[in-house]
């Protein structure tokens, strides 16, 4: 068999900017917005191979979806990692498998004063509006979503006291959970929460000795935080005294010799409500959990290895080789008591298989069906996309000679009939025509809808993200929507007497003016960036938005002072409004003059959609 993968592991130099790509097949007509995926771009630094797959310099892909169409960009992070590597032909610090350049001595003072990697290649995450390549690091680079240019750097560990934060958070009712650490004789990871605007607060936090567990990631629940201490780890004080002979954090990586477990914390609280105890496992990452009430227990759906072999043996050239040996992850279900003891272990779905995903915005925390999994047959990278039915444990797989599927983002059809009802997007590696694609499948058959060929191949990648346009949603994990209460409107708007009431409902009504505006968000970016009713009322509608008034009483209501249009009707008081972000997608006034409010609401009597979306109440 030719050895296809190796060419997902390949150094892609090129950088593309807005290049429009060739479908074949059809994008579904409700498909408008943008991927953007993060991960390996270089191999390399001078004439030296870096050793390890998490080395690599970190490479943007973007590819916008509009009308059918798609158009493609590519960029590397300005990190100074890459920069030093480009200019100097040096690593500037120690990678995973990598050691830094320069005298032993230079590396031991990287060392002792904190000098880690800034190189961002494990994905992307949207904080306070602001997108950001990430990685385990303490600084997150922040990025244009336009142009993928490196704009600013971001300390993700202010206010925590920690030296890096993780790279996979979770993002609910647009509150971030992650996980920070700290290193060194004594090490211990902290839980956090992040309020939108606000600085992070630490909700409880785990102590280790010197050799702690290695967390790449870790599960919600509706109520719980559950947080897996493998039995591998980094050894910190081999990791100090290796330094000076070369040693990184791989030869560092050991068996722990002890039990791993799965930590329960009440989010509310930040009290360990339970230990559990299961059999050796190391985990890359969680496909879902959630509370299984009948139980008493918590179910955790996750890729589960056995040993050590999970990180050690990701090395570029293991990878590349003609019969690499590769970690063979198994998706697994857990089941934790509640009241502590032991896990019980069911196998779901054979590996190897990596990069689980569900409806993420839907299901999150919640009893779920559907899985979608990266699984291998044969080589060094993936060679199908299963479907796994997590309920009966049966699968489904899309696969093709010599195509290497990437992660497989779910983004849900609008208003869905099912939990797969939507498609899956997955950038693949076309090993034989050394090409990459955008595969777009329908994600309840499993069967091709369209694929978008790009000009070049991108080696493969780790993690990304799909971003509706009229409604910029993080589809694997964070549906970015604005949830507003009663308190929060009465914080941010003043109420008067001169407005018109409208009868409440518990519908309630986007006014999806999808054609608004789009050379102003061409021509004026800065200006449109922040998609949120504020700017909206602002800029696309000339009134004044002191004339948009709020009455709140037993019954929210709130209406315009013109009555012209409707902007948001509800009821009860516990119920939170689900406010889809506003942007503009396709042609509409072509000019930089904002429109009064009569003109836009004439234009989307006649020619916008108008979406009736049913609430669903949170409970809080």
């Amino acid at each position: 068999m030719e050895n296809t993968w190796q060419k997902g592991i390949q150094t892609q130099h090129e950088e593309c900017r807005d290049v429009d790509l060739t479908v074949h097949g059809e994008f579904p007509t409700w498909l408008d917005g943008t991927f953007i995926g993060n991960g390996p771009g270089q191999f390399e630094v001078g004439e030296t191979t870096l050793e390890h797959w998490f080395d690599a310099f970190a490479m943007l892909r973007r590819i916008e979806i509009t009308d059918g169409s798609a158009q493609y960009s590519n960029q590397f992070v300005q990190s100074e990692d890459f920069r030093v590597a480009r200019e100097d032909d040096r690593v500037r610090r120690s990678l995973p498998g990598t050691p830094a350049s320069g005298s032993g001595l230079r590396r031991l003072y990287q060392a002792l004063t904190g000098g880690l990697q800034d190189n961002p290649s494990i994905g992307v995450s949207r904080i306070d509006e602001t997108l950001y390549a990430v990685t385990e690091s303490p600084v997150g680079l922040e990025i244009n979503p336009e142009t993928l240019e490196t704009t600013g750097r971001r300390d993700l560990t202010a206010g925590l006291d920690s030296d890096i934060t993780l790279g996979h958070t979770h993002f609910m009712q647009n509150t971030q959970w992650g996980m920070s650490a700290t290193f060194g004789s004594e090490c211990a990871y902290t839980l956090f929460r992040r309020e939108e605007g606000s600085s992070p607060e630490a909700i409880t936090q785990l102590q280790f000795d010197e050799h702690p567990p290695y967390i790449h990631a870790f599960a919600l629940t509706e109520q719980y935080a559950v947080i897996p201490e493998s039995c591998f780890g980094v050894n910190f004080r081999k990791l100090l005294f290796g330094t000076l002979q070369g040693g990184t954090f791989l030869d560092a990586f050991a068996s722990r010799e002890r039990q791993s477990r799965f930590h329960i914390i009440d989010r509310s609280t930040g009290e360990r409500t339970a230990a559990v105890s299961a059999d050796p496992f190391f985990i890359y990452h969680f496909a879902n959990a959630y509370e299984e009430n009948e139980s008493e227990s918590i179910i955790v759906d996750c890729v589960r290895f056995d040993d050590i072999a999970s990180v050690t043996d990701l090395t570029i050239s293991n990878l590349r080789s003609e019969n690499p040996n590769l970690p063979e992850g198994d998706f697994v279900r857990y089941r934790l008591p509640l009241e502590g003891g032991t896990a019980e272990r069911e196998l779901l779905f054979r590996g190897p298989v990596e990069f689980p995903t569900i409806n993420y915005g839907a299901h999150n925390g919640r009893s779920y069906q559907y899985a979608y999994l990266a699984a291998t047959d044969v080589g060094g990278l993936p060679t199908s996309i299963a479907k796994v039915d997590v309920e009966q444990t049966t699968a489904q797989r899309w696969s093709e000679a010599g195509v290497h599927p990437g992660e497989a983002l779910f983004v849900p059809a609008p208003d869905p009939t099912a939990e797969d009802d939507g498609v899956l997007l997955s950038l693949a590696v076309d090993g034989y025509d050394e090409r990459s694609l955008l595969l777009c499948l329908d994600a309840e058959t499993m069967t091709e809808r369209a694929r978008a060929v790009l000009p070049h191949r991108v080696p493969y990648g780790f993690h990304g993200q799909f971003y509706e346009m009229s409604n910029p949603t993080r589809s694997m994990a964070w549906a970015y929507t604005r949830y507003l209460n009663r308190e929060w409107i009465s914080q941010n708007y003043t109420a008067n007497n001169n407005i018109s009431i409208i009868n409440p409902v518990r519908i309630l009504l986007l006014c999806c003016i999808r054609s608004v505006l789009t050379k102003i968000q061409k021509e004026n970016a800065s200006s449109c960036g922040k998609n949120s009713i504020r700017w909206l009322m602002n800029n696309i509608f000339k009134e004044r938005s002191d004339t948009l008034s709020f009455s709140v009483s037993n019954r929210l209501r709130i209406a315009t002072a013109k009555d012209h249009i409707i902007i948001i009707v509800f009821e009860a008081a516990d119920e939170y409004l689900n406010i889809n972000r506003w942007r503009p997608i396709s042609d509409g006034l072509r000019t930089r003059q904002r429109s009064p409010l009569s003109r836009v609401t004439e234009l989307k009597i006649h020619h916008y959609e108008l979406s009736l979306v049913t609430v669903e109440p949170h409970t809080h």
